[in-house]
Order: structure tokens, then C-alpha cells, then sequence
């Protein structure tokens, strides 16, 4: 009788993936205290599985005839408009593949922008909330029920909080929340009239943003990976928040080709990057102009600035596309009056140019909001990996031969191999991770980065070079920084 191989290695792979998953799960609870649905989900390889997608969809489509039947098919089951984009609906075979038709264009002066209203849609998609922001303290904005802070959502630090609390009685901060589904045009444009002054990158998870998630999972917006652009309009801060979701292989901005999202150097952890622009680098944009574009469905945030009498025309559950303004009554704004921008608090605290310095260097510092870096924590991440490679090995051997002692030997030399191997390169990468968080923080205490500069491509540059030249480094920028604070002093 034939033995079942097939059948067996099968099975083996299931075990093993579902031993990793089971036990990466338990991991995740006991670490973020989090619910055992929520842990089940993020233990799951979605930002892998992202980036998997990403490069399927790049695999043009052949032959050339099939691809029209594909896309309608498509158009069909997500409802998509097919008659609005460029190259349809009786050309869609000039899209090479899923990737190029999911960015498609649309036909030139389809979408007129409102030219009275100051605040437009930035995109296609469904109103998941909208409204004013509540609480002077805590500065709450509602997404399906679930209560984000403006702190915890843009990662603001205290003095921005104030400047905010301080300007509730001039102005009323309002916000949009808007769900790109899968058959939405996928680009989105600029809101308003405005000057963009700093990116925030926060890495994090890709799990999906449907309605039905974002109730499913406390604080899932939080905890996606997501780019928010701050800035100033004609009545204060505008703020962009683009989130990233499931099978979302990046957001690209059209102006800030620096921007680097979902890289596997980012998996599983927290960071937070902030870039502010020079006054000459600053990107201004007119209302309705391209911003940037998602690679599938996600998820855009609003939090602006506008009068008291400021009220959205769409509400909750209700369609948007880009050509419509957030306003019902033009004539509202009319009779607004207009508020200073936010970055120019006359209270704000005389500052000399090396406290500033020293400001955007704890600011920086927030970086390093990882887990610590720690044996234990190592070790458990060693044996996520070897324990199931151990049953792997085993059932291998077992394949092999029908000695139970050779299968058992299998496992017992397999496991504190391959634990001690994930250990020693989980405490590698670890201990790059922190020293090049700390190289980027010297360096721009040492004036050798500044704002502008791209803070994330200069730590992953440090990220990849040794231990030795990484000391080396810390040296001679220690040196440095000690010859700027004796001269200072």
C-alpha cells in the first residue's frame, strides 16, 4: 500500500500553522490586553498577506481578452463605475492588471469641484461618521460607536492639546470619517485650500476598516498604520489621515515621495515619525487637487477647523464621491469669521534655538515606543517560532521512517535549535532597532538631521549596518554633541 504523502505533508502544515497562530494569539493577549477575538485576528499575517496581494495584482493579466470580461465581472459584485474612468467601458483591457485597474483615473472634467463650499470630500466612498468634536478635554471624535481622542488618533503631544483647548471658544473643530470600498475610485484629492506643514507616519497593523471590523475591534483605528498630514486652511488646522487596511499594498502621496508604508521592516511594531517641512518645502494644494492614491479599499479621516454655524450636508450611512461639498448652505460661510491659523499661537512660549532643538529631539524621541528590549520577551518570540518548526521537523521524520525514536530525536534536537536561532537573531534585530532609533535622535541633537529631512530612510539606513560601525558611529556623534553643549554653555 502507498503511503499518503501527500496527505501528510498536508496535514503537518495545518498543525504547524495553526500551532503558530494559536500560540502568537495568546501572545497578543497577554501583551495588549486585548479581547480573545481581537488577538485571534491580529495574530493573523495580514501585513504579509498585503504585501502578497500587492505583488499579485502587479501580474498583468493574458491574454489581453480575458481582461474585459474580469473587470466588468468586478464592476459587478462591488458595484463600481465603470463609465466614469478613464479608459471605459469599452477599453477596460487597456488596464495590464488588478493593480492598474483599481488606481484608475477618471475621465477629465467628470468631477467638477463645488467652487463656493471651503471643505470637499476627498474621496469616494461611504460616511462611517461625521460631526463636531466633543469634549473640551479629551478632544473625542465617534466612529460607529467607538470614542478616538485627537491625541491618540494624530499622536499629539500635550502643548499641541492646549493649543487646541485654547481655541474652542474662537472656533469648533469638526470631523469626517469616509470608507473607500473596494469598488470606489481609489484616488483621493485635497479637501481644501491649504499648506501642509508636518507628516506624522504611525506604523502599526493592516487590519481591515469595514464598518463591521471597526465595531468588531475596540480602537481599530488606532492601531492600523496610518499618515496624517497636519496643516492650515482659510479657518485653521486641516488635518488628512489616510489608514491603512487589509490587502492595502501603500499609500502614495504624489508630492512626498519619501513616504515609505507597509515595509516589513515595520511589522509588529509601533513607531512614530514625525517630519516636519521647511517653510520652503511646505506642500500647498487647491481645493480638489490629486493628493495621493490607495493600492485597495481603506479608510480617510478629517479633523478641521471652521465656525461654530459649520454643518455637514452628508451624514452617517450616506454615499460621497469627491465632487461634493461638506456643507449644505454657502451662504453660511459668508457670514463666518475667520480664525487664525493654528501655528500662530501668540502664546506660545519664546523659544531659543536650542531648546527648540532640543523640543524636535524629545519629539523624535517618542519614537521608541516599542516593547522593551528584554530576554524574556526574545525568548518568547523564539519559541513562537520553534515550537511549531519542532513539530514540523518531527512529523517530517516521521515521514521519513517509522522509528519512533529517530522522530523523537528529531524533535528534541530541532527545538533548541531553532529556538536558540530565532533568539539570537530576534535579539540582533532588537538591539538595531533601538541603537538606530537612538543614532537618528543624536543626530539630530547633533544638528546633523533636521526638520525636512527624511528622518524613517536615514534609520533604515542605520538599521542595516553592523553593530561594530553602529558603536562607532555613537562615538563620534557623543563627541560631537558634547562640543555643541560646551559651546552653548
Amino acid at each position: 500500500m502507498n503511503f499518503p504523502v501527500g496527505r501528510c505533508l498536508s496535514l503537518t502544515t495545518l498543525s504547524a500553522v495553526t500551532a503558530y497562530h494559536y500560540t502568537r494569539s495568546i501572545y497578543i493577549k497577554r501583551e495588549s490586553l486585548c479581547t480573545s477575538n481581537e488577538a485571534w485576528y491580529r495574530s493573523l499575517p495580514l501585513r504579509e498577506t498585503s504585501r502578497f496581494w500587492s505583488r499579485l495584482f502587479s501580474v498583468n493579466i493574458h491574454p489581453r481578452s480575458l481582461r474585459n470580461p474580469i473587470y466588468k465581472y468586478f464592476c459587478h459584485v462591488f458595484g463600481a463605475d465603470i463609465n466614469e474612468c478613464e479608459h471605459g467601458p469599452d477599453h477596460l483591457d487597456y488596464y495590464a492588471n488588478f493593480g492598474a485597474f483599481f488606481r484608475r483615473n477618471l475621465k477629465p472634467g467628470v468631477r467638477p469641484i463645488d467652487p463656493i463650499s471651503d471643505v470637499v470630500s476627498p474621496c469616494d466612498g461611504e460616511v462611517l461618521a461625521n460631526g463636531l468634536v466633543t469634549s473640551v478635554e479629551n478632544l473625542n471624535i465617534v466612529v460607529k460607536g467607538i470614542p478616538y481622542t485627537i491625541k491618540d488618533l494624530f499622536q499629539f503631544d500635550q502643548y499641541e492639546i492646549d493649543r487646541l483647548q485654547e481655541k474652542q471658544s474662537a472656533s469648533s473643530l469638526f470631523y469626517t470619517c469616509i470608507y473607500l470600498n473596494p469598488g470606489n475610485y481609489h484616488h483621493f484629492h485635497s479637501p481644501a485650500k491649504w499648506r501642509i506643514r508636518e507628516r506624522r507616519h504611525i506604523t502599526g497593523e493592516l487590519m481591515s476598516v469595514r464598518p463591521e471590523f471597526i465595531i468588531w475591534i475596540p480602537n481599530l483605528l488606532l492601531l492600523n498604520e496610518r499618515v496624517v498630514y497636519l496643516g492650515e486652511y482659510k479657518h485653521g488646522l486641516m488635518t488628512q489621515t489616510m489608514i491603512g487596511a487589509t490587502n492595502v499594498g501603500s499609500i502614495d502621496i504624489y508630492a512626498d515621495k519619501t513616504l515609505k508604508t507597509n515595509q516589513k521592516l515595520d511589522d509588529y511594531t509601533f513607531r512614530i515619525w514625525k517630519e516636519k517641512f521647511q517653510s520652503t518645502d511646505q506642500m500647498s494644494f487647491d481645493k480638489g487637487d490629486p493628493f495621493g492614491e490607495f493600492k485597495l479599499g481603506s479608510c480617510i479621516v478629517l479633523v478641521f477647523e471652521a465656525p461654530s454655524t459649520f454643518h455637514f450636508a452628508r451624514q452617517t450611512g450616506d454615499k460621497i464621491r469627491v465632487d461634493m461639498t461638506s456643507k449644505n448652505d454657502p451662504a453660511d460661510f459668508s457670514k463666518l469669521k475667520s480664525v487664525q491659523p493654528i501655528n500662530t499661537d501668540p502664546n506660545a512660549p519664546p523659544t531659543t534655538a536650542w531648546q527648540q532643538m532640543k523640543h524636535n529631539y524629545n519629539m523624535f524621541a517618542e519614537v521608541s515606543k516599542n516593547r522593551p528590549l528584554g530576554e524574556v520577551l526574545c525568548l518568547k518570540e523564539a519559541l513562537i517560532f520553534g515550537i511549531p518548526g519542532s513539530f514540523f521537523c518531527s512529523m517530517a521524520a516521521f515521514l521519513l521512517t517509522t522509528n519512533r525514536n529517530r522522530v523523537f530525536q528529531a524533535a528534541v534536537v530541532s527545538l533548541p535549535v531553532l529556538t536558540m536561532g530565532r533568539f539570537t537573531q530576534c535579539r540582533m534585530a532588537k538591539y538595531h532597532e533601538r541603537k538606530a532609533t537612538i543614532l537618528v535622535s543624536k543626530m539630530i541633537q547633533a544638528k546633523m538631521l533636521t526638520d525636512g529631512t527624511n528622518k524613517q530612510a536615514e534609520f533604515e539606513r542605520l538599521f542595516s549596518k553592523s553593530k561594530v560601525e553602529l558603536v562607532e558611529l555613537e562615538k563620534k556623534l557623543d563627541e560631537i554633541i558634547s562640543k555643541q553643549q560646551t559651546g552653548t554653555n
